[in-house]
């Protein structure tokens, strides 16, 4: 049997906080955390240890804008002015491209997993807009439909009251030229005799 992937959310879950990342950053060994609680947690344990793997940390550790930008889009929150943000990036691209060459593999690894959780992220927020737009517009359609056939009623109303009229109309036009035919045969006989 296979197993349902966890839930978004879990991935932009801090798991010192246990709430949605705020200022992430990422260490070598991948796993990634609030900037403030990592700090309080290293504070507390007096070394640079993941609290996750305990792996040593001493420079690894990486200020992670994607995540960011995931977990601010997903908890609402309001990004920094873009310009900045993108600032900060190209200083920081232009930091690593200096310190490494190119892309470390362990930034490679994690680059690639921000990637494919932002493609969920993003097809997830954009099938619930699309449930919506769908919904909106068949309840339209049912409502355009209603008013079609009440319009198709009320004509149809129309025409048979038009009917019903002129049925009168004709039926008392009869009458009249019946009751006006035997006037005319008593009147003809009248003259024969």
């Amino acid at each position: 049997m296979e197993e349902n992937p966890p839930p978004l959310k879990h991935y932009l879950t801090c798991s010192l906080c246990t709430e949605i990342f705020k200022d992430p950053v990422s260490l070598g060994c991948h796993h990634s955390f609030c900037s403030s609680c990592l700090q309080d947690f290293w504070a507390q344990a007096k070394n640079k240890n993941c609290p996750v793997c305990k792996r040593k940390n001493s420079k690894d550790i990486v200020d992670n804008f994607s995540l960011k930008e995931l977990a601010d889009s997903y908890a609402g929150r309001q990004r920094s002015d873009p310009s900045d943000e993108a600032q900060v990036r190209r200083s920081r691209h232009q930091e690593l491209l200096e310190k490494y060459g190119a892309m470390p593999p362990h930034l490679m690894g994690q680059w690639v997993t921000e990637r494919r959780i932002r493609a969920e992220f993003e097809q997830l927020h954009l099938r619930g807009k699309e449930e919506v737009r769908v919904e909106a517009l068949e309840r339209e359609r049912i409502l355009l439909e209603r008013e079609r056939k009440l319009l198709e009623r009320e004509r149809i109303l129309l025409q048979r009251e038009i009917l019903q009229e002129q049925i009168r109309s004709l039926a008392s036009g009869s009458r009249r030229t019946a009751d006006q035919a035997p006037m005319a045969e008593s009147s003809s006989s009248c003259s024969v005799s």
